[in-house]
């Protein structure tokens, strides 16, 4: 099974909320890949994390505010992230739509 996290902003590196819902998915057997809006993130920091915990993060351009003009492009790029993944367990924003 697979789960895809997403979140609206990341923070410099994976922070602790991030962190337990990976080492959940890990003890579950569950593959783990995180998207956020990573623009501000410590790029090598997240490398070393993601190596880590054995996850992959991937970065789309979703802005917090729901009206945000990114949003149309965050949400067809998930859409594809989604359907190229093959992805059977979601965890969704509630600012972007249903594919």
């Amino acid at each position: 099974m697979k789960l895809l996290y997403v979140t609206g902003l990341s923070g410099k590196r994976i922070n602790g909320f991030m962190r337990s819902a990976i080492l959940a998915a890990k003890e579950m057997g569950i593959d783990f890949t995180m998207v956020s809006n990573m623009t501000m993130a410590d790029k090598e920091g997240y490398k070393e994390d993601c190596k880590e915990y054995g996850i992959k993060a991937l970065h789309i351009d979703l802005d917090r505010n729901p009206l945000g003009r990114n949003n149309k492009k965050a949400h067809d790029e998930l859409c594809k992230i989604i359907v190229r993944g093959g992805t059977t367990l979601s965890i969704a924003i509630p600012q972007l739509a249903v594919c």
